[in-house]
């Protein structure tokens, strides 16, 4: 996909209002489109004799059959610049007398004079203004959707622990901790620990080194939206919220802070999708007499029109997800320090997606 802020216009225009007026040859044909959903005939620019014999040409028909009695529904088409006023819907409710019609319907592009409306529910006429889909009617960020994914991944190296007591009743205790990829990281039982489950001393890491990764890399956009990877290492002091006992056979190691190089990588990746992709149409219906809106749309694959309540999404106490943004994901375990072999402390490598570009990119800026 390319680039939605870069996308030409005319690609932009595909389901818009005035591109889909021009695609259909006129706004009356949009919307005896809008109308065929499968159980009603529908015909264009037909001429109508009515009681009074005089010919009447009538934008829409749409003919209803419930039963042993057919409906007839007779629609005018305002694609104007101006709403429509009170003197269009007179003519169409005498439109409607004339031919026997069950209802009349007024479609327009801008809206209509509150005076036509009040005289719209007094003569039973339908007023419909059609318009593009809101990005809250197509649920946010909006019909283009185009965000960021950083998965990180994290390692440790050389962790030491300045200021840990002990004390033994047997041989000195010692703390082989090892973190590594898959199940090779070593389980180093504590006693339990406010908020951890697992109660091992690798699991606390797990949860520390994930809030360590977040401060030492900021979210930001890398290698100019392309796919790819950033890899650096930087030392690190924590100090814990109360000590963690680590039991060592006849003996206790309490431990109240912590010394160590983590090891940070992020891979980007770009998600893009554009949810009117599949449809021929998709516009908005709003019922102006009942205060109602509808979308009304088509897909690619399907010969009728769906016609479904809008659902608006309701405010959230977060923020919703904005194009553009980025969606942090922290992988669980920890990757191989060795992988980051070459690099010094704050030093970064960037190495491209095959594909996106060549290469392993070296840098020296610290994070």
């Amino acid at each position: 996909m390319p680039d939605i802020t870069d996308i030409e216009e005319p690609i932009r225009n595909a389901l818009r209002l005035g591109g889909l007026v021009k695609d259909w040859g006129g706004f009356e044909k949009l919307v005896a489109e809008l109308n065929q959903t499968g159980n009603v005939s529908v015909a264009h620019d037909v001429t109508l004799i009515g009681k009074s014999g005089a010919p009447r040409q009538t934008d829409v028909v749409i003919r209803h059959t419930q039963g042993l009695i057919e409906h007839l529904v007779i629609v005018d088409c305002k694609h104007w610049k101006q709403r429509v006023g009170r003197l269009h819907v007179d003519a169409l409710a005498t439109a409607v007398r004339d031919l026997s019609a069950s209802r009349g319907v007024l479609f327009s592009v801008v809206g209509f004079e509150s005076g036509a409306i009040t005289l719209a529910k007094a003569e039973g006429i339908d007023l419909f203004t059609v318009r593009e889909l809101t990005d809250n009617e197509w649920g946010l960020p909006g019909r283009y959707v185009d965000f960021f994914i950083a998965c990180i991944s994290k390692s440790i190296r050389n962790p030491t622990f300045p200021g840990a007591t002990a004390y033994s009743v047997g041989p000195a205790v010692h703390l082989n901790l090892r973190f590594g990829p898959d199940d090779t990281s070593t389980k180093t039982p504590i006693e339990p620990y406010p908020g951890l489950s697992d109660a091992t001393f690798e699991s606390l890491m797990e949860g520390i080194a994930a809030q360590v990764a977040q401060q030492v890399w900021k979210p930001e956009k890398l290698f100019d939206g392309l796919p790819g990877q950033r890899s650096f290492w930087k030392h690190a002091d924590v100090a814990f919220n109360g000590p963690v006992v680590v039991p060592q056979g006849f003996g206790k190691v309490f431990i109240s802070k912590m010394s160590f190089d983590i090891g940070v990588r992020i891979h980007q990746s770009r998600f893009q999708m554009d949810r009117g992709a599949r449809y021929v149409f998709a516009l908005a219906v709003e019922d102006c007499v009942r205060g109602v809106t509808r979308s009304a749309a088509r897909s690619k694959d399907e010969p009728f029109t769906v016609v479904s309540p809008v659902r608006v999404e309701e405010r959230q106490d977060e923020e919703p997800m904005r194009n553009g943004s980025i969606l942090v994901v922290m992988l669980k375990g920890f990757f191989d320090f060795d992988e980051l072999a070459g690099l010094q402390n704050g030093e970064f490598r960037d190495e491209l997606d095959r594909g996106a570009a060549s290469a392993d990119v070296p840098g020296d800026k610290g994070q």
